[in-house]
């Protein structure tokens, strides 16, 4: 496979970084159910507020 056409999943979710699917499988929902998704900077560069 080409280099341009290779890929690795990433999520980025609060503070974490997660790469690759096993490590976003085991971490994810942890991740998730802790809230930490609340924490994620928006790229718009925006504040979250409790509302949204």
């Amino acid at each position: 496979m080409p280099e341009e056409e290779q890929y690795v999943p990433a999520v980025v979710i609060g503070d974490r970084y997660l790469f690759a699917g096993d490590e976003i499988i085991e971490q994810m929902m942890d991740a998730l159910t802790a809230g930490e998704e609340l924490n994620t900077p928006l790229l718009d560069g925006k504040e979250r507020t409790a509302a949204e």
